[in-house]
């Protein structure tokens, strides 16, 4: 798998989370005249949308933070008018999780103590520090880091964020005592907070009243999620997704979610916040299992059936997350842990289906009549939609011994099959009756292993084509990285079983269908091209002759005294003598002739190009002349049979096989009246 997104890596562009900027927008929504949105992403030359501004995952730089409240300072009326906003941010939050985890305080003092962590991670731009005074009093300090400029616009609204937060805790809002401001050249802007201790009955009811709307909040999230990850097109959407409503639960500075999907997946990135080195960096710790500091939050994506990575939180240094943060990032790993088994549980059931239509439509193929070396072509490029390879080579077995040689192959170079095609298998050492082989790597005796793991493969199955007990040959496949994919388990199994069944029934009509058409086209007795086979190769000669413009011969050859032979010695004999007749003239003639039996003791030879170099009555003397030595045709090498023939020549461009042929014929009679041998 290869990474899915890689959020923005520059730290410059996340300098206030969007928290802040949705507070805006819901007391514009809420408070302020219609039209004053409009009216602010104009002033603030905002080219965002507002959906994207409203977005508690998305960050903005501190000139367009800084923009955005002068925008609202000059609609509302001034920088004053942003302590209301801020005030409005108990409201405007919308993620139930951090509603409940500032809700687990039980007072304002809790609550503000808690705040250095919520504030530096939603804004890291910003340094904060809180300091208890008093039973209902503490003082807090907010300030630019190096490098930012302070702006009163931004000083009001901390300060009306500032005194909301008791209400978390079932209090009123808190009394401001603004002390000093960094505005003005202080170190800090510094305020006191100041609530009253509120009846405890009264605070009771506030705290059922805000559990029951963090528990409404809390469902309509859930409910957003699951709707989210339902309409999920891939499984990339639907882990962004849920790294995204982690990012919304728990605030954080960066997020990693590194994922393997499967055991023989690459790992799978999605980055959000973080550069590439420090991701790295930290994928490191992970993998060699070292404590990670306490300003990272691990949490195990995992569930019963397969561990697949970690979902890491990270905020400044110096940071850390409280327990009830910790649980609800392990709830949205569990969630990403949910999306993975779904997504493993439907490649199971596509690679279920893409087997099936796979051996259906490798059956069709099959089950077209076609030639052994064809179908073996066939095969090979189907093996890879059953089985998950790489490579694979196809061997089958000769017609007359055990020993096969590599058919078809897919996947390798073609320097690498010219190599497979010299292996000849299987050795001794090797049962390859065996339902499904692995080959041991590291075995030195194994010579087409050897071979394999030196082009690359790291793991490589053979399984035998057998049908009805007869072994047809059998199917190598190999992998070149993640040697898992292999693993003998059930499933792959069946699948080989099933393509080795395909095969072996495929290999077999084959054979017979080649067989049926060597027997169409060739003499019984002798092998040779018969009537039909003779006159097609004689057409195609002269076609290309008339194209490149070479000479044709066909040479019609009658055997003399053949019928006293066979009246004589027997039909035995006389078959024995047609076949140790056209054993030699094959061995006479040239790679490029044709030598054919039209029946009886009736031969024909189709010559061509170089072979006339000379002559065409040349080659009808090399045909008279490998006939003059005596055959022996039995054990009894005292007892032979001599024979001699009569050959009839006709040479050049005709229209047809036959018009060729029929001059050749009779040619042959002329050499028969003219004393024969001839």
């Amino acid at each position: 798998m290869n990474k899915l997104a890689t959020q923005s890596d520059q730290s410059s562009c996340r300098d206030i989370n969007g928290l802040f900027a949705q507070t805006l927008f819901r007391y514009l929504e809420l408070s302020a005249p219609e039209g004053s949105i409009e009216r602010v992403l104009r002033l603030g030359g905002e080219t965002r949308s507002l959906a994207e501004l409203s977005d508690a995952t998305k960050w903005s730089t501190y000139a367009q933070y800084r923009r955005l409240l002068e925008a609202a300072s000059e609609v509302l009326g001034g920088p004053d008018s942003l302590s209301l906003v801020g005030k409005h941010i108990h409201d405007s939050i919308q993620f139930p999780e951090i509603s409940e985890h500032l809700f687990a305080f039980q007072t304002p003092a809790d609550v503000y103590a808690a705040l250095p962590v919520l504030i530096e991670s939603t804004a890291p731009i910003l340094e904060v520090r809180t300091e208890s005074t008093a039973v209902n009093e503490c003082r807090i300090s907010v300030r630019f880091k190096d490098g930012y400029e302070p702006f009163s616009e931004h000083c009001a609204f901390i300060m009306g964020v500032l005194a909301a937060m008791p209400r978390l805790s079932g209090y009123g809002d808190a009394e401001v005592f603004h002390e000093s401001c960094q505005c003005d050249g202080a170190p800090y802007c510094q305020a006191r907070m100041r609530w009253e201790v509120a009846d405890s009955d009264a605070v009771r009811a506030s705290l059922a009243e805000l559990a029951a709307r963090v528990s409404q909040a809390r469902l309509e999230e859930l409910h957003h999620t699951v709707a989210q990850l339902v309409s999920g097109d891939t499984l990339e959407t639907v882990l962004t997704q849920v790294m995204a409503a982690a990012g919304r639960a728990v605030p954080s500075l960066s997020y990693i979610l590194a994922v393997t999907p499967s055991a023989w997946a690459r790992r799978w990135l999605c980055i959000e916040g973080i550069d590439a080195p420090e991701c790295a960096r930290i994928l490191e710790l992970l993998d060699s299992s070292l404590k990670v500091a306490t300003h990272m939050c691990v949490t195990e994506v995992v569930s019963d059936r397969n561990h697949y990575g970690h979902l890491v939180a990270v905020r400044p240094q110096g940071g850390s997350f409280e327990p009830l943060e910790r649980s609800i990032l392990e709830s949205y790993a569990r969630l990403a842990a949910s999306a993975l088994d779904s997504e493993a549980s439907i490649s199971e059931v596509r690679q279920q289906a893409t087997t099936a239509q796979a051996l259906l439509t490798l059956s069709s193929s099959l089950a077209d009549l076609s030639s052994t070396a064809e179908m073996i072509l066939r095969l090979a490029h189907a093996v890879t939609s059953v089985v998950d390879c790489d490579r694979v080579a196809i061997w089958v077995t000769e017609r007359d011994g055990p020993a096969a040689k590599m058919s078809a192959s897919y996947g390798y170079d073609d320097a690498f099959c010219a190599e497979l095609s010299r292996f000849e298998l299987p050795p001794a050492s090797v049962n390859l009756n065996s339902e499904v082989f692995r080959h041991d790597l590291s075995a030195s005796d194994f010579v087409l292993t050897l071979g394999l793991v030196a082009a690359g493969a790291v793991a490589v199955l053979s399984f035998p084509i057998v049908y009805d007990s007869e072994m047809y040959g059998w199917i190598t496949v190999d992998v070149t990285d993640h040697p898992e994919r292999l693993d003998d388990n059930g499933d792959i199994s069946e699948r080989l079983r099933g393509l080795a069944g395909q095969a072996a029934i495929a290999v077999r009509n084959a054979r017979l269908l080649d067989e049926i058409r060597h027997q169409a086209l060739h003499d019984s007795l002798t092998g040779l091209p018969n009537r039909t086979l003779v006159l097609d190769r004689m057409d195609q000669t002269l076609a290309r002759a008339r194209r490149e413009h070479f000479e044709v011969a066909a040479l019609f050859i009658d055997l003399d005294g053949f019928k006293d032979i066979n009246d004589t010695l027997g039909h035995g004999v006389g078959d024995k003598l047609l076949k140790a007749v056209a054993a030699r003239f094959a061995g006479t003639l040239r790679e490029s002739d044709t030598v054919a039996r039209l029946g009886g003791d009736e031969f024909v030879v189709v010559a061509e190009g170089i072979s006339l170099a000379a002559g065409p009555e040349l080659v009808a003397e090399r045909l008279l002349d490998v006939l003059a030595e005596p055959f022996h045709l039995d054990d009894d090498s005292e007892k032979s049979v001599s024979i001699s023939a009569s050959i009839g020549i006709a040479v050049g461009l005709r229209g047809s096989a036959e018009e060729l042929l029929r001059d050749a014929d009779i040619a042959l009679y002329a050499a028969k009246e003219a004393g024969k041998n001839r």
